[in-house]
C-alpha cells in the first residue's frame, strides 16, 4: 500500500502532496485549526534540526514578527498532545523529532526525484521507475490545498514546480511508453499550459499514441495561456505542432519542406557585414554567433535563414536551446536530438536512447536532405556538438552568449553594438509614428538610443514603451533614462513583456561563484574600461588571476577585450552589476 494512503502498521504518516492531512494505520489523526496545522508543516521541513522561534513563524506566516513567541508556544502545546509526535524546546526554538517509522509524503517525493535527476544520464530506466513512483505520491491537484498563509503556500509552490519539473523529465525519458506518461502527466500539462517543456513532451506522446486531436486542444490551450500573459507561444511548442501535423508523427508529409524558423521581423537594422557572411552559407559550413543579452544574435540568425531559404530545398531545422533562459536548464543534448529528430519525422520508436546512437541517426537523416539548421541560444560547444551535421548540404548557425571558441571548425562572428545611427533608426521604426509627432524628433532618436547603449534589445523596448504610451513622449522617455543611469538601475527598459534586468539576469544565473563576485565588484569600477592594473586593486588579485577571471567572462559577453590589458563593460551592464552590488553587498 502506498504512503499515501495510509499505513495499517501504527506508522504515523504525514501527506503534504494534496489537502494536509496526519494518519495513523489508515485512519485521519486530528492536528488542530489552519494556525497548528501550518506550525507543524513548518516543522516537517527540517525534523530532527532546531528552528528557532522568528524561522517557524517565517515559514509558516511569511515574516517573523507576524504572531509572539507566546501565541506560538500555544500552537506547539497543542501538537504535543499527538501521540508519537515529540517537540523539544531548543530556546529560542523548537525541535521536531520523528519516530524512525515515520513516512513524510513530501521529503519522500524530493528524494526520488533528487535521486532520478542523478541517475537520468546513466541509468534512464532506473530514474524512470523512481519518477514514477515520485508522481504516485501525489493525492490532489496541488500541495497543501486548502491552506492560505503565506509562508506555507511559499512551501507549496515549490513543491507544485518540483512535480511539473518530475511530470517534464518523466515524459522525455519515458518515450517508449506513451501509456504510462499520458496517464502521469497529461492532466498535469493540461492544467500549466505555461510549461512550454512539459507540453512539448507531452504532445509528443499524445501523437505517437494516435491522439492527434489531443495534441491540437493542447497546443492551443498553451497559446491561449501564453495570450493571456500578454506573451507569445513558446517556439518549441509551435515547432512540435507543426511538425506533428506535418507528418502524422511517423514522417514528414512527402514533398513538403519544414519550415521551423519564427517570422522575421521588419525592424531588422545593420548588420550587413554580418548577413553577407551567414548569406554565403554552404554545405555543411558552422557559424557560431556570439554577443551579449540583448545584442540581436537570434534577429541576425533569423534574418539570414530567410533570405537564404530558397537555397534548401528540405527546408530548415529551428530549436531553441535555453542556454541562458531565466529560470530554465538548458536543454540536454539527448533532448536536442529527440526534438530535431521529431522534426525530422523520425518517431518515438525509432529515437535510440542513448545520445550517441541519436547524434549518429541525426546525422544520417541529414546527409540525405538539403537543409539549413538554426541552434540559438546554445549554453556551451559539449550541448552544440552533438547537433551538428557530418555530411551534405546542411549548414548550421548557431547562436550563444558564449564564445563558443571549442567549435574549432566554425567561422565565429562576435556582434557589437549598433553605431548611432543605425541605432537611431532601429528606434524609429519600431516606435513609428510616435517618434515623429514631436519635435526634432531625429536628435531625440539618437539621444534615446545613445542611452541605450546602442544594444538592440533596450532599444526595441524604449520605443515599444513610447509607441504604446499615451502620455510618454521622448523627452519625457530619456529623462527616465538617463535617471536610470544616474542611479545605475534599469527601471525604464522594460515594457511588461521583455526587460532588460531579466536578459542580464539569465546570464548571471550562470556564472559560477567566483565569476559572480568579480561581476558585482566591477559595478564600482569608475568606468567602462577596464584595465588589468586596476581591476587587479579593485578584486584583491594578482596580474594573472586577474586576466583569467576577465577573460572568463569575456568568453560568456559579459564584458569585451579590446587590447591585451584592457577591457570593456557595456554601460548597461555595468549599471545591472552596481545594482547587484547594492543588493548583494557581501562581495569580500
Amino acid at each position: 500500500m502506498s504512503a499515501q494512503a495510509g499505513r495499517d502498521d501504527g506508522t504515523l504518516c504525514f501527506h503534504l502532496l494534496g489537502r494536509f492531512e496526519v494518519s495513523r494505520s489508515g485512519r485521519n489523526v486530528p492536528v488542530g485549526g489552519p494556525a497548528v496545522q501550518s506550525v507543524l508543516v513548518a516543522l516537517l521541513q527540517r525534523p530532527g534540526r532546531t528552528q528557532l522561534t522568528r524561522q517557524l513563524v517565517s515559514a509558516s506566516w511569511g515574516q517573523g514578527d507576524s504572531v509572539t513567541e507566546d501565541t506560538l508556544y500555544h500552537y506547539v502545546s497543542k501538537l504535543r498532545r499527538i501521540p508519537g509526535l515529540a517537540i523539544e524546546s531548543c530556546r529560542p526554538g523548537y525541535r521536531l523529532m520523528l519516530p524512525d517509522t515515520a513516512v513524510v509524503d513530501s521529503a519522500r517525493f524530493v528524494e526520488l526525484v533528487n535521486s532520478a535527476d542523478a541517475l537520468r544520464r546513466t541509468e534512464s530506466g532506473e530514474a524512470i521507475t523512481r519518477l514514477r513512483k515520485a508522481l504516485d505520491l501525489w493525492r490532489g491537484d496541488a500541495a497543501l490545498s486548502g491552506m492560505t498563509l503565506p509562508g506555507i503556500r511559499d512551501i507549496a509552490v515549490h513543491l507544485d514546480t518540483l512535480r511539473l519539473t518530475a511530470a517534464e523529465r518523466l515524459a522525455e525519458l519515458d518515450q517508449d511508453n506513451v501509456d504510462q506518461v499520458l496517464a502521469r502527466c497529461a492532466a498535469l500539462a493540461r492544467a500549466h499550459p505555461d510549461r512550454g517543456g512539459l507540453v512539448v513532451a507531452v504532445m509528443r506522446a499524445m501523437a505517437a499514441a494516435g491522439r492527434m486531436d489531443d495534441v491540437l486542444e493542447l497546443s492551443d490551450r498553451a497559446a491561449q495561456a501564453a495570450i493571456r500573459r500578454g506573451g507569445s507561444v513558446p517556439p518549441a511548442v509551435h515547432h512540435m505542432k507543426e511538425v506533428l501535423l506535418a507528418g502524422g508523427h511517423s514522417a514528414v508529409r512527402a514533398g513538403a519542406a519544414l519550415r521551423q524558423v519564427p517570422a522575421d521581423t521588419s525592424y531588422f537594422t545593420g548588420r550587413s557585414a554580418e548577413l553577407a557572411l551567414l548569406g554565403a552559407a554552404r554545405e555543411a559550413a558552422v557559424f557560431a554567433v556570439s554577443g551579449m543579452a540583448g545584442i540581436g544574435k537570434t534577429a541576425l540568425a533569423v534574418r539570414a535563414a530567410h533570405r537564404i531559404a530558397d537555397r534548401f530545398g528540405d527546408g530548415n531545422l529551428f530549436l531553441d536551446l535555453r542556454g541562458f533562459t531565466l529560470g530554465a536548464r538548458p536543454i540536454a543534448p539527448g533532448e536536442a536530438l529527440a526534438i530535431l529528430l521529431h522534426g525530422l519525422g523520425v518517431g518515438g520508436q525509432r529515437i535510440p536512447g542513448s545520445v550517441e546512437a541519436r547524434a549518429a541517426l541525426f546525422r544520417s537523416e541529414l546527409a540525405r536532405r538539403s537543409m539549413l539548421v538554426v541552434l540559438d541560444n546554445a549554453h556551451d560547444e559539449a550541448q552544440v556538438r552533438p547537433l551538428l551535421p557530418g555530411a551534405g548540404n546542411c549548414p548550421v548557425i548557431v547562436t550563444s552568449r558564449r564564445r563558443l571558441s571549442g567549435l574549432d571548425s566554425a567561422a565565429h562572428l562576435n556582434l557589437s553594438t549598433l553605431d548611432p545611427g543605425q541605432a537611431a533608426r532601429l528606434f524609429q521604426a519600431v516606435a513609428g509614428d510616435r517618434a515623429r509627432q514631436f519635435g526634432d524628433s531625429q536628435r531625440a532618436a539618437e539621444a534615446i538610443a545613445g542611452s541605450c547603449g546602442g544594444l538592440p534589445l533596450a532599444i526595441r523596448i524604449a520605443a515599444a514603451r513610447l509607441r504604446t504610451s499615451r502620455v510618454l513622449s521622448p523627452a519625457h522617455l530619456l529623462r527616465l533614462l538617463r535617471r536610470d543611469r544616474a542611479e545605475q538601475g534599469l527601471a525604464a527598459l522594460d515594457d511588461g513583456e521583455r526587460s532588460l534586468a531579466s536578459a542580464f539576469q539569465a546570464s548571471y544565473d550562470h556564472l559560477d561563484g567566483e565569476q559572480r563576485r568579480a561581476f558585482r565588484l566591477l559595478g564600482r569600477h569608475s568606468g567602462p574600461i577596464l584595465g588589468v592594473r586596476g581591476v587587479s586593486a579593485l578584486l584583491g588579485a594578482g596580474a594573472r588571476e586577474t586576466r583569467r577571471l576577465l577573460d572568463s567572462l569575456d568568453q560568456v559577453s559579459m564584458i569585451s577585450q579590446f587590447t591585451q590589458d584592457h577591457y570593456r563593460m557595456h554601460d548597461l551592464l555595468r549599471a545591472y552589476a552596481a545594482g547587484l552590488t547594492d543588493r548583494l553587498p557581501d562581495v569580500g
